[in-house]
């Protein structure tokens, strides 16, 4: 019979086995078996600050949205146009409902900066942008959409 030298089981030494190991550009040496559970809750603290670092950055980035404010007074004046006589109906809708008419008005006063740098301004393609973002207003009576609509175009124009 032939002895196979793989198959046979290990003897454990008197020393346990060290390990290299490399963490943030500096070489540590674990110990094997017996280091072992600290070297686990090492990694778990690690992981840990990691998701805690994507956390906070992510609300970072929402917090610095959030705050800032467009700088142009037109931009400004815009906006506050749009949100005229709108409050009340805002306050009634749903929490999703209202990020989403939060999300399209703020897409609509984009489109309406980009037309107003250009040297022709469209008075018709403003209104049907705010028409268009007056329709997500669940219930509303489509006269009431025409009439806000033309004054806040009005509005618009005059500045």
């Amino acid at each position: 019979m032939v002895d196979f030298p793989e198959l046979k089981p290990k003897e454990t030494p008197e020393e346990p086995e060290k390990v290299l190991v490399k963490r943030e550009n500096v070489l540590e040496i674990q110990e094997g078996q017996e280091g072992r559970g600290e070297r686990e809750a090492q990694e778990k603290n690690e992981e840990e600050s990691i998701s805690k670092m994507q956390e906070v950055k992510v609300t970072q980035s929402k917090t610095t949205s959030a705050i800032q404010k467009p700088l142009d007074p037109i931009e400004q004046k815009i906006e506050s146009i749009l949100e005229e006589d709108l409050t009340e109906i805002y306050l009634s809708m749903s929490k999703d409902k209202q990020e989403k008419f939060k999300e399209e008005g703020e897409k609509t006063l984009s489109k309406i900066m980009q037309i107003i740098h250009k040297t022709k301004i469209n008075a018709k393609k403003i209104f049907f942008l705010i028409r268009s973002w007056l329709k997500l207003i669940p219930g509303v009576n489509r006269f009431f959409l025409e009439q806000e609509a033309k004054i806040k175009t009005d509005k618009i124009l005059r500045l």
